[in-house]
């Protein structure tokens, strides 16, 4: 058999394997559901509190600020819920039944907004809705009409609203908020999402055009509508798993502990970290090099913080790095992070947290995780095998690695020797 031509090993080639592994390993976040956690302690009677429905056994429709009572619409109804108590069951619209579902509170007592404010809620899609084709479903709405439109007082208050994709199997966050002579929108990132998982999903408006989403606490979106102010009061009533008006389009799920309140929602974390390859890359041959991956750190925090220092663990070693203070609003600060490829075969993960405190004196958190891949080396090329026979030169020349070579020409003499044959030139 000939013997392989040695070559140079490209350090950061993605061989055949590792390339199909890298698509049948992509790993998506936001997949199934974190640690269901309900709203406690101040984040139900704070001062920044503006309404919270919770659906709970006894005061099922009640605003636990106690001016914004619900009234049930359609065949919505509240249903026991082992996590949370109690949850408002909507439904979404069926074609020919454009009714309104889900709950209303009147114009009058609904909340008052001005300035920065989030809209949170914990969300449960059903697994087997009436109509599986459904495409928005409305989680709170007090618009109506979600684009800018020629009669001025419909170009008020604000709403949030799910889009669905069906065959992607994603979700979109949207958000309108009304300026008086105009609607601007906001959109997240396609998010997967696992019916009959319950979800903390929220948007911030900052008052002066900025929006955010967050899915489970992480940042899903972020956009900036340059020089706009604060939403312009309406006088439509509030709707919650409802569009306003029709065409209904209300949320094929569940709502419990909808909140409204002033300034960030709560269990989010306020440093935003992003961990990615630049290939999007993330499996990889043992003792490949040269390869880093790429972490953004951003403050949401609207307020500067200090002390910020990483605690960087890439899965085979940990270490402390210190950056010190980031400043409310500031661009994203890019660091490149080694990624070493040195480890046995097997999976890993890349871990980076974040720790600070703001102008308050709060901890503030953050944190990313990359999944990856380290595979075994695999050969340079696919062998070619020639069956037959020709000079080495000629084969080599040929494109042929390698040859085989039945040798039966010394059958006869190993029989006549009885024994191994010695070798010879």
């Amino acid at each position: 058999m000939l013997a392989n031509k040695k070559k140079s090993r490209p350090s950061a080639r993605l061989s055949q394997g590792a390339f199909i592994g890298s698509l049948l390993c992509l790993w998506s976040v936001l997949a199934v559901g974190v640690e269901v956690r309900p709203f406690q302690g101040d984040e139900i009677t704070g001062n920044n509190v503006l309404a919270l429905w919770q659906f709970q056994p006894g005061a099922e429709l009640a605003d636990s600020k106690g001016a914004a009572a619900l009234e049930l619409c359609g065949r919505s109804q509240v249903a026991p819920d082992s996590t949370f108590g109690g949850a408002l069951e909507c439904f979404e619209f069926v074609p020919g039944n454009d009714k309104p579902n889900g709950a209303r509170a009147a114009r009058a007592t609904a909340p008052v907004v001005d300035g920065a404010f989030s809209i949170e809620a914990w969300v449960k899609l059903k697994e087997t809705p009436d109509n599986p084709d459904w495409s928005t479903g409305y989680i709170v709405d007090k618009m109506y009409v979600p684009n800018t439109h020629e009669r001025a007082n419909l170009n008020k208050d604000y709403h949030f609203s799910l889009r669905h994709n069906k065959a992607a199997k994603k979700v979109t966050l949207q958000a309108g908020i009304g300026l008086g002579t105009e609607v601007i929108n906001f959109s997240s990132e396609a998010v997967d999402y696992a019916p009959g998982v319950w979800r903390l999903l929220a948007f911030y408006y900052n008052g002066a055009g900025t929006g955010m989403f967050f899915v489970d606490g992480r940042l899903v979106g972020k956009k900036t509508h340059a020089d706009k102010g604060p939403v312009a009061a309406g006088s439509l009533p509030i709707m919650l798993g409802e569009r306003c008006g029709s065409v209904h389009s209300g949320l094929p799920g569940y709502l419990a502990q909808v909140r409204m309140v002033k300034g960030l929602p709560s269990q989010i974390k306020l440093i935003n970290l992003e961990l990615q390859h630049p290939f999007q890359r993330n499996v990889f041959e043992r003792m490949e090099e040269g390869h880093a991956l790429q972490l953004s750190v951003s403050n949401l925090a609207e307020q500067k913080i200090t002390g910020l220092a990483l605690t960087i663990h890439d899965g085979l070693a940990g270490r402390e790095q210190l950056l010190g203070d980031l400043p409310a609003n500031g661009e994203p600060v890019v660091l490149s992070l080694p990624l070493p490829c040195d480890g046995k075969v097997g999976a890993y993960t890349y871990r980076v947290d974040a720790r600070a405190v703001n102008a308050d004196g709060q901890a503030v958190t953050g944190g990313a995780v990359f999944d990856y891949q380290l595979c075994r080396r695999l050969p340079e090329f696919m062998p070619v095998v020639m069956w037959g026979g020709a000079s080495i030169d000629k084969l080599l020349s040929t494109g042929f690695t390698h040859g085989l070579h039945w040798m039966d020409h010394l059958d006869g003499a190993a029989w006549s020797a009885g024994q191994p044959l010695e070798y010879q030139e």
